[in-house]
């Protein structure tokens, strides 16, 4: 989003207070349970149950992408970003809050990395998988790679 866009937006906001307060009472009025209703709806068509603000509507949906709950606001069902939305006012009485790794996502999962195979695992990177096979829940026992002639990597014929 660039800053003329969000200029707007936040403008949009600030004129929209109201409406967040309606969208964020009756989010908490919402029981969890209730939620599995919204899995196969967006965000934006329950937001206009509570609001016609678009930048109130837009803020909300901006906020799953900075969370990292998906790239795009889209991908993913309403009763996920309520859920999110509805937990993080319970915790921190705000609607929203982020975090991200002091070193950066890369750096995060590069640490993991090592640290896997510092214990003697192996990590292959961008590799598909055929199978996970796990016990109890918890514990992976093994994690079958796609043969490379699955993959469209054979050798064989050019």
């Amino acid at each position: 989003m660039d800053k003329e866009k969000l200029q707007a937006l936040l403008e949009e906001v600030r004129d929209g207070r109201t409406s967040i307060t309606d969208a964020l009472q009756a989010l908490k009025k919402l029981p969890y349970e209730d939620l599995d209703e919204w899995d196969d709806r967006t965000l934006r068509e329950w937001m206009l149950q509570h609001t016609r603000n678009e930048g109130v509507i837009e803020l909300w949906e901006f906020i799953t992408v900075v969370e990292a709950i998906t790239e795009n606001w889209w991908d993913h069902s309403a009763s996920d970003n309520l859920y999110v939305r509805k937990m993080h006012y319970e915790e921190a009485r705000m609607a929203g809050y982020s975090f991200w790794p002091k070193q950066g996502w890369d750096r995060l999962f590069d640490d993991l990395r090592d640290a896997v195979v510092e214990h003697g695992g192996q990590v292959h990177m961008g590799t598909p998988v055929e199978t996970v096979l796990i016990e109890d829940g918890i514990l992976v026992l093994r994690v079958d790679l796609r043969a490379p002639e699955a993959r469209g990597e054979g050798s064989g014929s050019s």
